[in-house]
C-alpha cells in the first residue's frame, strides 16, 4: 500500500509541474509589438475596422428632377487609385445596399472622385459611393416632380365680353373669344423646381382621346417659361397641353413629359358659347376618410412561385419616359401609349408610373372641379397570348364630394379590332380608393360569357398590393400579394390572341369625380418557361354579360 501511495504522489507531482510550465509559457510578441502587451486584435479586424471608416460625399445641385445629372464629389477613407460605384438603399427596415448599374468610376491617387450620374426618382432613398476599401457617408435623395402649368390671357389685356369668372379654375379652365388672339404661357417650374433653360416645349391641341396636334414650339427661357400666341375662329372648347422633349445635357437622362390638359371655352363676341359645367356629383357624396399610413409592400407571385427573371420590368426609377424601354428584363421591348378623355394625365411620381385625375401637386389643395373622364396607359410592343403579368399598385383620393374613380389593371388584345368593344378582356384587378373590394375576372364575346370574382376584405386606400394573373393554354389564375385567389379552367374563357397591359383611371363620362391618384410601383411580365404553374382552390363560374359592340360600351 505504501508503494502504491508513493507512486500516486509522484504522478500527481509530475502533472502539477507540467501544468505550471504550460501556464508560465508566454507567446512571443509579434514583430513591432511590446512583449508585455501581445496583440489583442485578431487578423482581419483592422481591415474590417478600416472598411467601416466613412469617406465624404457632397451632391450638387440641391434641387433636381428624376434623371437629372447631379455631381457626386468626395473622398474615400483611403488613398489610392481604385474603382468606385454608387449604391442605393430604400431606407426601409430589412433593405440592403444595392449597386447602381452603370455607375462605375475611378478615384485619383488621393482617393478623390468627382463624376455625374442621373438622380433617382424614388423619394427618401439613400445613395453612397462605395469601393473595396470603404464607402462614403450616405446622402438622402428626394427628386422634385416635373410639373408644368398653362395659363391663358388675352393679348390685349382684357376680353371684350363679360365673364362669369367663378366658373373658371386656374390651371384647368380658361375663357377666350372668337377672333381675339390670346397667349398660352407654359411655366415649367411653377413650384420652384430647377429651370432647364433651352429645353424644347411643344404646345399641342387635342383632336381626340389619343391624338394631339402640334400648334407651337418654343424653348424654355431663364424664367422657366415659354409663351405661344393662339386664336380660335369658332366658338367651342379647345383643349391644350404642353409637352417637353427629352433632356440629355450634363449626363442627364430626363424623359419627355406632359402637362395636364386645360380647357379653353371659346365664346363669340356676344358672350354666347360653352362654359365650364357646374358640378354633377354621383350618388356617393359623403366625404372620403383621411389617408391611411402607407404600409410596407406585401409578397409577390413572381417571387413566391419562382417565375424567374421577367421578360420586362418597368419601374421608372431614373427619369425614364413612357417611350423608354423597360429598366430590366430579358426582352427589353415596349413603350406606353397614354390617353385621356378628360383632365387627367399619365406621368411619373416617386419612381413609378402615375395617373392623376386633373392638375394637382399631390396635396389637399388638389380639390375642386375638373376631375372627369378616363386616363389610361397601354403597353405597346411586348404582347403575348399566354404568360404571367404582375403589377404592384396603390390608389387614394381626396375628401370631397363625388363618386370614386375605378382603378383597373387589365389585359386587352394588342389589336384594338379584337377587343370587341370591351368584351374580350382579362381584368387583373378592378379597385376603388373608396372601397375594400378587389374585382377580377375574364369576359369573352363568345356567347357573352363572363367569369368574375371578388374579395371584399382588402384594405385598398394608400396600401400597395401586388396583383397578378397567369394565362396558360388551359386555364387562368389570379393572385393577390403572391397568393392564388381564383382559377378558370374553361378553354372558352381564353382570349387566344396576343394580350397587352392597360393601366387606367376610369371615370363616368362627364360626371364630376373625387380627385384621385393611382400609382404603379413596378409592372412585370414573364413567359411560362420557369417556376410553378398553380391553381387556386376557388373556381369561377360562368355568367352572362352585356358588354360588346351591340351592348353598352365600356
Amino acid at each position: 500500500m505504501t508503494v502504491r501511495r508513493l507512486r500516486a504522489a509522484a504522478i500527481a507531482l509530475v502533472a502539477t509541474l507540467c501544468l505550471v510550465a504550460t501556464v508560465s509559457v508566454v507567446e512571443p510578441a509579434p514583430v513591432g509589438a511590446h512583449a508585455a502587451h501581445p496583440a489583442s486584435v485578431k487578423p482581419g479586424k483592422q481591415d474590417e475596422r478600416r472598411h467601416h471608416q466613412l469617406g465624404t460625399l457632397s451632391v450638387s445641385p440641391k434641387k433636381y428632377y428624376a434623371g437629372q445629372g447631379v455631381r457626386f464629389s468626395g473622398t474615400l477613407p483611403e488613398r489610392g487609385v481604385r474603382r468606385v460605384w454608387l449604391e442605393f438603399h430604400m431606407n426601409r427596415p430589412g433593405d440592403r445596399w444595392t449597386r447602381v448599374e452603370g455607375s462605375m468610376r475611378r478615384t485619383d491617387r488621393a482617393g478623390r472622385f468627382s463624376f455625374r450620374h442621373p438622380a433617382p426618382g424614388m423619394y427618401n432613398i439613400k445613395l453612397r459611393v462605395s469601393s473595396a476599401a470603404g464607402s462614403t457617408r450616405p446622402r438622402l435623395f428626394h427628386a422634385v416632380d416635373e410639373m408644368m402649368t398653362l395659363r391663358v390671357r388675352p393679348r390685349d389685356g382684357a376680353w371684350p365680353v363679360r365673364l362669369e369668372r367663378s366658373r373658371y379654375r386656374h390651371s384647368t379652365s380658361y375663357p377666350a373669344v372668337t377672333g381675339e388672339p390670346f397667349t398660352v404661357t407654359v411655366d415649367t417650374a411653377p413650384h420652384g423646381g430647377p429651370v432647364l433653360r433651352g429645353r424644347r416645349v411643344i404646345l399641342q391641341r387635342r383632336l381626340d382621346a389619343t391624338t394631339w396636334r402640334t400648334v407651337g414650339r418654343g424653348r424654355v427661357t431663364r424664367s422657366g417659361t415659354v409663351s405661344f400666341r393662339q386664336d380660335v375662329a369658332r366658338r367651342g372648347v379647345a383643349v391644350y397641353r404642353a409637352r417637353t422633349d427629352d433632356w440629355r445635357r450634363g449626363l442627364s437622362n430626363i424623359g419627355w413629359n406632359t402637362s395636364f390638359p386645360i380647357s379653353v371655352y371659346v365664346l363669340d363676341r356676344t358672350g354666347a358659347g360653352p362654359r365650364p359645367p357646374r358640378p354633377t356629383f354621383g350618388p356617393r357624396s359623403r366625404p372620403a376618410p383621411p389617408p391611411g399610413e402607407l404600409a410596407r409592400p406585401r409578397g409577390a407571385a413572381g417571387e413566391r412561385f419562382d417565375w424567374g427573371r421577367p421578360l420586362f420590368d418597368f419601374a421608372f426609377e431614373w427619369g425614364e419616359s413612357l417611350s423608354d424601354r423597360p429598366h430590366r428584363g430579358t426582352r427589353l421591348r415596349g413603350r406606353w401609349k397614354e390617353t385621356s378623355t378628360g383632365g387627367g394625365r399619365v406621368g411619373r411620381h416617386n419612381g413609378g408610373l402615375f395617373l392623376e385625375s386633373k392638375y394637382g401637386v399631390v396635396a389637399p389643395r388638389d380639390t375642386g372641379l375638373g376631375d372627369r373622364g378616363t386616363t389610361a396607359a397601354t403597353l405597346r410592343g411586348n404582347a403575348r397570348a399566354t404568360g404571367r403579368w404582375e403589377v404592384r399598385m396603390r390608389t387614394w383620393e381626396l375628401a370631397e364630394p363625388g363618386a370614386s374613380y375605378r382603378v383597373k389593371a387589365e389585359l386587352v388584345p394588342v389589336n384594338a379590332a379584337k377587343r370587341a368593344c370591351g368584351a374580350r378582356t382579362i381584368t387583373i384587378a378592378d379597385i376603388s380608393p373608396g372601397s375594400r373590394q378587389v374585382r377580377y375576372g375574364v369576359t369573352t364575346p363568345r356567347d357573352h360569357r363572363a367569369w368574375r370574382g371578388r374579395r371584399n376584405d382588402v384594405r385598398i386606400r394608400q396600401v400597395q398590393h401586388a396583383y397578378a394573373v397567369e394565362v396558360t393554354d388551359s386555364r387562368i389564375t389570379w393572385f393577390l400579394d403572391g397568393r392564388p385567389t381564383a382559377t378558370v379552367r374553361n378553354r372558352k374563357a381564353l382570349p387566344g390572341v396576343p394580350l397587352t397591359l392597360r393601366f387606367s383611371l376610369v371615370g363616368s363620362g362627364r360626371r364630376e369625380m373625387r380627385h384621385a391618384y393611382a400609382g404603379a410601383d413596378w409592372i412585370r411580365g414573364w413567359d411560362l418557361d420557369r417556376g410553378r404553374s398553380v391553381r387556386a382552390p376557388k373556381l369561377l363560374r360562368s355568367e352572362r354579360h352585356q358588354l360588346g359592340c351591340r351592348g353598352p360600351r365600356r
